[in-house]
């Protein structure tokens, strides 16, 4: 156990030294591998319950936010912001590029992916949207792994997916202990 408290030193080190190079993927992953190595580290319950609760509803707010960040911009709401990065050397690709051109699909899409960050929050508030949640996820990083070359998205958001369905089978017992 005290390898995953090594790990994560090792991985905060490395963190600090190159923290204006991260993306939004390796900034989350420092706080999803500190909340799973405490549940690693202790044999208490209670705290392994806390780390993976943690773990879940941090991810789950994750998606809110990203939402609320995209719908206050202009650019994602009319769909440019979406065309702008698919005509991205980093993020672009030949057949992104040809996508970027038809505003009314990177609007479509825009929209898509507002809402869909949106809906997250009720996956903690249903067990049965929480396992759709977690395949309409899995499908939205496979894709932009693949078509934005954003793998890290995938791994970090993927390795959450357990403990969203955690923390909402925890607020949903919660919910129906409180009628």
């Amino acid at each position: 156990m005290k390898i995953f408290f090594l790990l994560f030193i090792l991985q905060i080190y490395s963190y600090y030294r190159n923290f204006i190079l991260m993306n939004a993927a390796d900034k989350f992953s420092i706080t999803i591998f500190l909340s799973l190595s405490i549940f690693w580290i202790t044999n208490d319950l209670n705290i392994k319950s806390v780390a993976l609760l943690y773990t879940g509803v941090i991810s789950t707010f994750s998606y809110v936010f990203a939402a609320y960040h995209k719908i206050i911009s202009p650019m994602w709401r009319n769909g440019k912001g979406l065309s702008g990065l698919f005509k991205t050397e980093y993020y672009g690709s030949s057949t992104l590029l040809k996508l970027s051109n038809n505003i009314f699909y990177c609007q479509l899409l825009s929209w898509g992916t507002i809402i869909f960050q949106f809906s997250a929050v009720i996956a903690l508030l249903s067990t049965t949207y929480c396992l759709v949640f977690g395949v309409l996820s899995s499908l939205f990083h496979i894709f932009n792994s693949v078509a934005l070359k954003i793998r890290g998205f995938f791994l970090v958001f993927s390795a959450t997916l357990p403990c969203i369905y955690y923390a909402s089978t925890v607020i949903v017992d919660f919910i129906n202990i409180s009628k």
